[in-house]
């Protein structure tokens, strides 16, 4: 043993193991690890002691201070990089998201003055979205706000006021310890004053398998439809000695006293516009929704700012489109069908979504023959009295265009802090006394 107290190694030993284990053996200079980069102090306090005043400019001199900082605002907010779209089978496709984003912040390097009025700007106008799976992978830390905000300066913090979660519902409803939502939620340096939840269409539970839509932020875990519609949902919550009880407060309803600030709260809902009926049923009950925050104020929802519209999206995420209702989802168009044949069995048969379109009449002419439409009668014919055996094709039938795709529906609902009785605000919340 070595004085240390470590093990002696022998150093032949040593080389034979990195022989017979390769990943063992050290790394190269050019693939080691790059440290991580030094934290710089603000340049604000540096450039508010030495800067000049710019008393000949008339941006500073001419222009009032209200106007002047309008013009900021426009020069630095985010816009469309029409340069690099989205793909538009993508999971975050969707209105307002259609283009990366960019905000051009050259005008903070034009001088420290400039610097010192519009330096936060940037964080304060536009918004912070995070994309808890599926994602663009071009944001790297879109993922991550465990990241994101301790990176920030205290002041770039405070200023960060719109935050946006694109979250799957598993993500948002887990009971599990460590639970995302909850250890998002407890972040010191994420403080802000309107938060967004957005749950798409594919974010539901099971939505590739076109489950009935359920959930309530005042239960813990998920909430199945029939659950949601039984009545009373703390029903068997209220009993301090059931095992759900201890759970109740892990609920992603009980979590927002966590955010100390929140002025407002924006609940989206998306599904596919042949269920609005169910998404209409979860916006009656969200009436009763009443969110606790730490001052002791209650989120309640201001019914004039509920809103519903919508929007085409890729028919690619539809459940139904596809061979099997357990296939999982249909990536990128890809459904494998059978060749036409002469009586395929039942269980062969393609399903009607995936039917090819009708080809167009020309004019003046007849009915397209079943050539004219993609089927070789040559070649699929049987001779007498043999029997044709349905085969596999690579054909891939591709979905029509998002032009002429999927109708998503979508609810967009608002809560506001008030101040209510502490029993009423209990009773709402999930809370036992």
């Amino acid at each position: 043993m070595e004085p240390n107290g470590n093990y002696f190694i022998p150093a032949a030993f040593r080389r034979a193991w990195r022989v017979i284990h390769p990943a063992s053996r050290a790394p190269s200079p050019e693939f080691e690890r790059t440290p991580a980069p030094a934290v710089h102090e603000p340049l604000a306090p540096q450039f508010a002691q030495d800067y000049m005043k710019q008393l000949s400019c008339p941006l500073f001199t001419r222009i009032p201070g209200e106007i002047r900082t309008r013009i900021f605002e426009f020069a630095l907010a985010e816009y469309d990089d029409t340069f690099r779209p989205y793909d538009e089978t993508a999971f975050y496709y969707r209105p307002g998201y259609h283009y990366r984003q960019r905000i051009d912040t050259a005008l903070l390097r034009t001088c420290r003055l400039i610097y010192l009025e519009a330096r936060l700007i940037p964080i304060v106008i536009n918004e912070h979205p995070f994309w808890c799976f599926r994602g663009p992978a071009h944001r790297r830390l879109g993922a991550r706000p465990q990241t994101y905000f301790p990176g920030l300066t205290p002041e770039q913090r405070i200023a960060a006021e719109h935050i946006h979660f694109f979250t799957q519902q598993y993500w948002l409803e887990g009971t599990w310890a460590g639970s995302p939502w909850a250890t998002v939620t407890q972040i010191p340096e994420m403080r802000p004053r309107k938060l967004t939840i957005t749950v798409r269409h594919t974010d539901w539970w099971y939505w590739e398998c076109d489950d009935p839509l359920g959930i309530d932020p005042r239960l813990p875990g998920r909430v199945h439809k029939n659950e949601m519609l039984s009545g009373d949902p703390h029903a068997e919550v209220k009993d301090s000695g059931d095992r759900r009880a201890a759970r109740v407060r892990l609920a992603w309803g009980n979590q927002f006293k966590n955010l100390k600030g929140l002025c407002e709260l924006v609940i989206e809902l998306e599904t596919v516009e042949r269920k609005k009926s169910e998404l209409d049923g979860i916006v009656a009950r969200a009436k009763g929704w009443w969110f606790k925050l730490a001052d002791g104020k209650v989120l309640v929802r201001d019914e004039a700012e509920t809103r519903g519209h919508t929007w085409i999206g890729s028919r690619e995420f539809d459940p139904l489109a596809r061979v099997s209702p357990r296939a999982g989802p249909m990536l990128h168009g890809v459904a494998h069908l059978y060749t036409p044949t002469t009586n395929p069995p039942t269980w062969l048969a393609p399903p009607a979504v995936f039917a090819p379109p009708p080809a167009s009449v020309p004019p003046g002419g007849s009915t397209p023959t079943a050539s004219a439409v993609g089927t070789n009668t040559a070649s699929n014919a049987a001779a007498p009295g043999t029997q044709t055996v349905p085969t596999r094709t690579s054909l891939v039938q591709r979905p029509a265009p998002v032009t002429a795709g999927l109708s998503m529906y979508v609810v967009v609902m608002k809560w506001y802090p008030q101040t209510i009785p502490d029993e009423d605000a209990r009773k709402m919340s999930g809370e036992d006394e």
